[in-house]
């Protein structure tokens, strides 16, 4: 996944069947710095059952972030109107990243990265 021509993270499952949907990160004790779980058709999630705080970013159609909610605590629920889809990331990871409204993401096959792209760096 990158913003502009950064590489943020590559280690993104999809939640593609119900019950990945439904499991989402419950029960993951660590999310490392360049993983995440998104879900198409999303607009809300909820931190029920987890053990650790997230991040969540919600995208419209076009990818672009149109909200953030940083370090949502275990036992939560936040929404986004006019949100389609959902991207989790470790606590924390949104502001170490730079990543802000309106930052268009874009989403690609591991095998086909732009060789101009570069990691971002974590500290």
């Amino acid at each position: 996944m990158y913003k502009d021509d950064l590489l943020f993270a590559h280690d993104i499952q999809v939640a593609r069947t119900f019950f990945q949907r439904l499991r989402g990160l419950t029960g993951v004790r660590r999310l490392s710095a360049h993983a995440g779980m998104y879900f198409d058709h999303c607009n809300a999630v909820h931190t029920f059952f987890m053990k650790m705080p997230i991040d969540v970013l919600f995208l419209n159609r076009n990818n672009e972030v149109i909200k953030i909610v940083e370090c949502v605590s275990p036992r939560k629920f936040c929404y986004c109107k006019g949100a389609v889809k959902t991207l989790e990331l470790q606590g924390g990871a949104v502001r170490r990243m730079g990543i802000e409204c309106s930052d268009h993401l874009q989403f690609v096959d591991p095998c086909v990265r732009t060789p101009i792209a570069r990691e971002l760096s974590f500290r």
